[in-house]
């Protein structure tokens, strides 16, 4: 399956002070997961692996003990985590919703089926990734193409390998042996196949390169016309809404460009990440802080490491100790638990000495305890045995 499968966190809205609502999968050794909610372990099992809850319905993965050995299943459950297929061994893997579809495979071949299990495209085809924008790449005979919600063939597979829209208006790479182009949702070559590198359109413009041993990139514009070409080292995605990418110079120094290749904040960075929600992560002085569009710092460049943000702030490390800055303020929830996972919901997840808690970020205390199981557990501990 062309979609790498990964344990996240999910979540629903808070209704009131507390996470009533939070939905968390805590990925567990040798590949297990459990999911944990303010009220203590959901569903009594373990699972391999956990897909985000949408519309109350989430995939998992599990393996399955058969007569021939131990295989990998999926299927679904709700948010108590009862199953919703009829058998463990429904599926022969499974990948999280898309656009209210997951895709499944069966007998060797992908499909999808809606969040009653009901199979709405037939397991048909020799691969497919996930719905973007309505259509969905898929593979038959060695060739890439394109379906629609309803599994109508849209875009005749024809090429070797072929990407997602990234939205409705944007054009989609398709590779033939080793060189790109793009297309649009007719299927219309407009970009045609000449870059060994080519990014995803993001707004206006898509990065390139005629082959990955250059160090000449190239900003492309949606007509295929060469906006800007330099000799930047690395460069990262434009992040949306703040239409502003990365880019290290030959110097080492990194800065943010605009679309049309000028700078919006000039090369003086170590190391820059892509904006969120108006804020970005730098590297200054081998200390990591936070910048706003402007370039101002809003939090002074002193930490360790600063990773996931989420909702307004970042999880914040200093000697090997793990909190939360909010990005805006630089507030901090001083750094004092083991691991600390990304803001969701409105509240913080830390884990220490083998118990986890859900964080509130007014006080920076933690709510409530619970021991972390063991994956060598029949099943997760019973919520009376959460502590203070």
């Amino acid at each position: 399956m062309a979609v790498a499968w990964s344990v996240l966190t999910c979540g629903a809205s808070v209704a009131d002070d507390r996470p009533q609502k939070s939905w968390r999968v805590i990925p567990l050794p040798i590949q297990r997961a459990a999911i944990l909610t303010p009220d203590g372990w959901v569903g009594g099992r373990f699972w391999d692996a956990v897909g985000p809850l949408q519309d109350g319905v989430a995939v998992v993965r599990e393996t399955v003990h058969e007569k021939a050995g131990a295989t990998r299943r999926g299927g679904l459950i709700d948010a108590s985590g009862k199953s919703l297929t009829a058998s463990a061994s429904k599926f022969e893997d499974i990948l999280p919703f898309t656009e209210g579809l997951a895709l499944v495979k069966v007998a060797g071949k992908y499909g999808f089926i809606d969040g009653k299990a009901r199979m709405v495209i037939l397991a048909q085809w020799d691969n497919a990734l996930g719905f973007q924008a309505g259509l969905c790449p898929v593979e038959s005979d060695e060739k890439w193409g394109y379906i629609d919600r309803t599994g109508k063939v849209v875009i005749q597979p024809s090429w070797d390998e072929a990407r997602a829209f990234p939205d409705s208006d944007s054009l989609a790479r398709v590779r033939n042996r080793d060189k790109w182009g793009y297309i649009n949702r007719q299927g219309e070559m407009i970009v045609p196949m000449q870059y060994g590198v080519a990014w995803p359109f993001e707004g206006p413009v898509a990065f390139v390169q005629k082959d990955s041993t250059s160090n000449s990139w190239m900003l492309l514009g949606k007509n295929g016309t060469v906006i800007l070409r330099e000799q930047w080292k690395l460069v990262r995605g434009f992040s949306v809404p703040e239409n502003l990418a990365g880019v290290q110079t030959p110097s080492g120094l990194w800065g943010y460009i605009r679309p049309d290749g000028t700078y919006a904040l000039s090369p003086q960075w170590e190391n820059t990440w892509n904006f969120n929600n108006g804020f970005a992560i730098i590297n200054k002085n081998g200390k990591l802080g936070v910048i706003d569009t402007e370039g101002h710092e809003t939090v002074p460049p002193i930490w360790d490491h600063l990773r996931e943000m989420a909702e307004g702030y970042a999880i914040a490390v200093r000697s090997e100790k793990e909190g939360y800055v909010e990005m805006a303020t630089g507030r901090t929830i001083e750094p004092q638990w083991d691991h600390a996972y990304p803001v969701q919901d409105g509240f913080g997840l830390v884990s220490h000495e083998g118990r986890i808690a859900f964080v509130d970020l007014k006080s920076g205390q933690a709510i409530r305890w619970f021991e972390i199981p063991s994956p060598l557990d029949e099943a997760p501990p019973q919520t009376d045995r959460a502590t203070p």
